[in-house]
């Protein structure tokens, strides 16, 4: 579906309901990436990243809620990123939507709870997905996939950069029973990356 239109967000999970008879947990994954500072970045440019990142998983909230209420409750999350709390620079459009995904999160999640929807979001680091490599090739065009995924696994503390699987693992606990006391919560998935500091380090005196 086209997450910038109300129209085709409703018939989608209209059609998903139907079939499904309802719906129980709604995941706003859609993002895309736009690189540029306030100059760089076209206003063209700006409103399609707000409007993927962020209107997208307010049209699919809003039209989820209904659905859910009737069900006696749900679970929604959506993906933000890491950049949200730490970032680079040159990201001014997608830094500020990943940023806004978390004051809806909150948002959600307090004006909900009492219908019994549950709203949190997750945090993701450096993930292996298309859009991460694409932006290794506009970034860094001097360096393969492979050696920047050897270059961004070491800066992690865990020595190597995230999968798929590790951020769906993470969206499957939130969704479940077992998260039943969860919301409004923040769950980095990053490797450790944001604990790190970025400044070089001085050896202490022994």
């Amino acid at each position: 579906m086209d997450v910038r239109s109300e129209s085709s967000v409703q018939t989608v999970l209209d059609s998903a309901a139907a079939s499904a008879n309802g719906i129980d947990v709604l995941v706003n994954c859609a993002g895309i990436q736009r690189f540029g500072n306030a100059l760089e970045t076209t206003l063209d440019d700006w409103n399609e990243v707000m409007q993927v990142n962020v209107t997208g998983a307010f049209l699919a909230a809003r039209h989820a809620i209904p659905m859910m209420r009737r069900r006696g409750g749900g679970s929604i999350i959506n993906v933000a990123s890491i950049h949200a709390r730490v970032t680079a620079g040159g990201r001014v459009a997608y830094v500020t939507s990943k940023t806004a995904l978390i004051g809806l999160t909150r948002a959600l999640s307090l004006d909900h709870a009492g219908d019994r929807i549950r709203v949190n979001v997750v945090l993701p680091g450096a993930v292996e997905t298309p859009m991460l490599t694409d932006g290794w090739a506009q970034l860094r065009p001097d360096r393969t996939v492979e050696q920047m995924r050897s270059e961004v696994g070491a800066a992690n503390p865990l020595g190597r950069i995230g999968t798929p699987d590790d951020v769906a693992s993470a969206v499957v606990f939130l969704a479940s029973d077992e998260a039943t006391f969860i919301t409004g919560a923040e769950l980095v998935i990053d490797g450790g990356i944001v604990n790190k500091l970025a400044l070089p380090v001085v050896p202490r005196n022994t």
